[in-house]
C-alpha cells in the first residue's frame, strides 16, 4: 500500500514539475519587486479631493511630501500631503487627485491606465483639466498604493530650499525714534 501511494506521489510530482520552468526570471531591480500596475488596492475615500479647490492644489503643488501611484484598476494618482494644502482639515492623510493623458488641445488623449505611457506632445492633468505638475510620463514609474509611506508630520517636513535664500529685512529705526532721540538731546 505504501509503495503505491510513493509511487502515485512521485507521478503527480513530475507532472507538477512539469509546469514549473526550470530558470525565473530575475526582478529587475531598477523597476522594483512590483510590475507596473499590479495593486491589489484602492485609495481610501479621505485620500480623496472632494473639492475642486484641494483638486487645484495637488495639481500645481511643487516639491514638499507628495508621492505617485497607481491602483488595483490601473488609474494613476497624484498624492499630496494634506498639510501643503490650504484650508484642509484631516492633516494626516494624502490629498490624491486622479490623472489623464490629454492632448495639447485639451481633449483627452487615452485612459492613461496600467502600463500606459503619456509622451509630449500630450501631457498629464487631473480630471478637471489642470495640468498635473512633476508627474512621470512614464507608467513604470508610478508605485503600487501598498509601497505608499504616511504622509510626513509636520516636525518631519524640510523648509524648501527656495525660502533659504531669501534674506531676512534688516532692522530700521522709525523716523519718530531718531527724532525723539534729536529732541532728548537737545534738552
Amino acid at each position: 500500500f505504501w509503495h503505491s501511494l510513493q509511487s502515485g506521489w512521485l507521478t503527480f510530482y513530475d507532472e507538477l514539475r512539469s509546469f514549473v520552468p526550470a530558470t525565473l526570471p530575475e526582478p529587475s531591480l531598477g523597476k522594483g519587486l512590483w510590475t507596473t500596475g499590479l495593486s491589489s488596492m484602492v485609495l481610501k475615500e479621505e485620500n480623496l479631493c472632494k473639492t475642486v479647490y484641494c483638486r487645484a492644489q495637488v495639481a500645481n503643488s511643487q516639491g514638499g511630501d507628495y508621492t505617485f501611484v497607481v491602483d488595483r484598476n490601473g488609474f494613476h494618482w497624484k498624492c499630496v500631503n494634506r498639510r501643503q494644502i490650504k484650508g484642509e482639515r484631516n492633516l494626516n492623510t494624502w490629498a490624491c487627485i486622479a490623472l489623464q493623458c490629454f492632448k495639447k488641445d485639451g481633449t483627452l488623449l487615452k485612459n492613461f491606465k496600467f502600463d500606459e505611457d503619456c509622451h509630449t506632445p500630450a501631457f498629464i492633468a487631473s480630471d478637471d483639466g489642470a495640468k498635473a505638475e512633476q508627474a512621470p510620463a512614464d507608467a513604470e514609474d508610478y508605485m503600487p498604493i501598498e509601497l505608499m509611506k504616511q504622509p510626513l508630520r509636520a516636525d518631519e517636513m524640510s523648509m524648501p530650499v527656495s525660502l533659504a535664500w531669501v534674506v531676512p529685512p534688516l532692522p530700521t529705526r522709525r523716523r519718530s525714534d531718531s527724532s525723539l532721540a534729536r529732541s532728548r538731546d537737545f534738552l
